[in-house]
């Protein structure tokens, strides 16, 4: 007769984009190219469901932004060679918040690097290196993560494309990704004009949201970003609080006072919006908004 006991210990569940490293920290798991095909079938669809249930919650913009910054402290203490170290100070009521969703999140970020590390490690340029990039592009984009759609973007262009060309259509879809990012993110318009004219790019939209950037015309951006598409529109919005901004600094100098609601449909944000994010000082008085008061003589 056995002597043996079932364990009582909960079996450990280890999440299958988990359970690889990085290819820099001496992890060669995903240099072979069938555990690559196989674990980007997983990132696709973990990511693909992930993104198909934040449309819908009115904060998910705040949820992505925990899940990024959870990322981050995750790579800073790997980085350090410190696994779940303490904090110094107890979490936050946010920090404790962070839903599975959040978490599933930054897993798969972290996993879109770990992929991308192997690809250039293995110097593989095929079309399976196409779709990986590609579809961690888009991915990225949507999540507002630069750190992952900014490095695949450069690859993509400089190295893959010439090696592997991309259809025309996708290669003018990347190179108007690249120079919104430019010009919307890392706010280089020069650059982003010389990048549209090196590839020759003809998008009227493009140009009219680059001449809107350049002339600060809030409302010409607000015009042209509703005719763009998803993506498109989603790099634009990294240059929307600069140019609210500037449109809010235009109206303080042209007005003494506003109506409330002419001010709110004009910059996009509501009266407590503009006090706790944009930093207005301006007086609201019922209906009105007091710029500044007329001097007395």
């Amino acid at each position: 007769m056995s002597n043996t006991r079932p364990s009582r210990l909960k079996p450990v569940r280890l999440d299958p984009l988990d359970s690889i490293g990085l290819v820099s920290k001496g992890d060669i798991s995903l240099l072979d190219p069938k555990i690559q095909e196989s674990y980007f079938s997983t990132i696709r669809s973990r990511c693909t469901q992930h993104l198909s249930s934040v449309q819908t919650p009115a904060n998910s913009d705040e949820a992505l932004a925990a899940a990024i910054s959870l990322l981050s402290l995750q790579q800073s203490n790997n980085d350090n060679g410190v696994a779940n170290a303490p904090l110094a100070s107890p979490p936050s009521i946010e920090q404790r918040e962070i839903s599975s969703k959040d978490r599933d999140l930054s897993i798969i970020l972290l996993s879109m690097r770990k992929l991308r590390e192997s690809l250039v490690s293995t110097s593989r340029n095929d079309a399976f290196a196409l779709q990986v990039y590609t579809f961690i592009i888009r991915s990225a984009i949507l999540l507002a993560h630069p750190e992952s759609y900014h490095p695949a973007l450069l690859h993509l262009l400089r190295r893959l494309h010439p090696q592997n060309p991309l259809s025309k259509e996708e290669e003018t879809e990347f190179v108007i990704y690249h120079v919104l990012d430019l010009a919307c993110r890392q706010n280089d318009l020069a650059e982003a004009f010389w990048m549209r004219n090196y590839y020759g790019l003809i998008n009227r939209h493009v140009d009219l949201l680059l001449k809107a950037l350049v002339s600060r015309n809030w409302v010409l951006y607000w015009k042209v970003k509703s005719h763009l598409d998803g993506y498109s529109a989603k790099l634009a919005e990294w240059a929307e609080d600069g140019m609210r901004k500037n449109a809010i600094e235009c109206l303080g100098r042209s007005y003494l006072s506003l109506k409330r609601e002419f001010l709110e449909n004009h910059v996009k944000r509501n009266w407590r919006e503009l006090k706790e994010r944009d930093g207005v000082t301006w007086a609201c008085d019922g209906d009105a908004v007091i710029i500044r008061q007329m001097r007395k003589r």
